[in-house]
């Protein structure tokens, strides 16, 4: 039965299951004559003196280095992790890229492997700008409030709108080009509230590199943002999208639920969920298929519901087995 699968997902952890005839191990003539992609997921890999720890999201955030980039502007305040399990969105995604290069790699060699997939490294891959400033510059990044760390401080990106609802300016407001930055001042102009941008200093300055702090880029978005707490949040995000400037209204999360954009796309979809009533809202595949468009056919399955079809029906393991796998923790 298992000829059917073309790659298993094992994030159970070093050596969790083969010792129940269940690990890759196992079945490795599968995926040594080209049957089988084994992929495993683990927070330290498979070897190294840490393979074996425990650790959990706000461990493995913190390890990992962008913890240390996250956070507020006042530095008293010690750094912080995003919320949403993010080092298994991190771990997965790293591993979902492996398990698609053995595939490519199987259709030109016919060679099935093992995908050893590490979490902590994978989060050290993601720590956006803070490890080339260091090893380049050996210059240490910053944390900010709402954008991104940087070497110097600069200027904040959030606003409170005169509504009382928060935008994001990205970049401070000021325009990554200048092709834009004329409409800009004639918005600003309509309100009297340019100030003295028009000076030709102001609009060479959208040129300098974002992540030095000058006195004109500082001035600019100082601006932009005094004009942005005197006038409604989406009148800003419109605007200023028309403008072609890269500026939003800092949603709830379920305020995303009404999204037109996402509506006309079909992004949402109802599905059942365990434990309510009623059918739940809920976001499906990001992308869309010209061929082979995506569908929801049925709810996302409870942890466990399927150990026996998968276990004994596509593994061929008996009850003693399950049980055991069961009492060790292991599914």
């Amino acid at each position: 039965m298992l000829f059917r699968s073309d790659v298993v997902i094992d994030s159970t952890g070093p050596g969790a299951v083969d010792e129940f005839g269940a690990g890759y191990e196992s079945f490795r003539p599968l995926w040594e004559d080209g049957k089988l992609i084994w992929a495993c997921i683990t927070p330290f890999g498979l070897t190294g003196p840490w393979k074996d720890w425990e650790v959990n999201d706000l461990i493995q955030i913190a390890l990992g280095g962008p913890m240390m980039s996250t956070g507020y502007d006042d530095h008293e305040i010690a750094p912080i992790r995003p919320d949403g399990e993010h080092s298994l969105w991190m771990g997965g995604e790293f591993g979902a890229i492996g398990i698609i290069a053995a595939l490519y790699e199987r259709e030109n060699s016919g060679l099935g492997q093992m995908v050893d997939c590490s979490i902590h490294e994978s989060i050290s891959c993601t720590v956006e700008g803070a490890f080339p400033n260091w090893e380049y510059a050996q210059r240490l990044v910053q944390r900010q409030t709402g954008r991104h760390s940087s070497p110097a401080r600069t200027a904040p990106w959030q606003f409170l709108a005169a509504d009382g609802n928060y935008v994001n300016l990205m970049g401070g407001g000021i325009p990554r080009t200048r092709g834009n930055w004329k409409e800009l001042m004639d918005w600003l102009d309509e309100f009297n509230a340019a100030d003295n941008l028009r000076e030709e200093r102001y609009e060479a300055a959208v040129h300098s590199d974002p992540m030095v702090a000058t006195e004109e880029r500082a001035h600019i978005a100082e601006v932009i943002g005094k004009f942005v707490t005197s006038r409604p949040a989406e009148e800003i995000y419109r605007r200023g999208q028309g403008l072609h400037l890269p500026w939003a209204v800092i949603r709830r999360p379920e305020q995303n639920l009404d999204d037109p954009h996402w509506n006309a796309r079909g992004f949402f979809s109802e599905v059942e969920v365990t434990g309510f009533d009623k059918k739940v809202k809920v976001p499906v595949a990001p992308y869309q298929f010209s061929e082979t468009p995506h569908a929801v056919t049925r709810r996302a399955p409870m942890l466990g519901e399927h150990n026996y079809e998968v276990y004994h029906g596509e593994l061929g393991l008996d009850a003693t087995q399950l049980v055991a796998l069961a009492g060790s923790g292991a599914i």
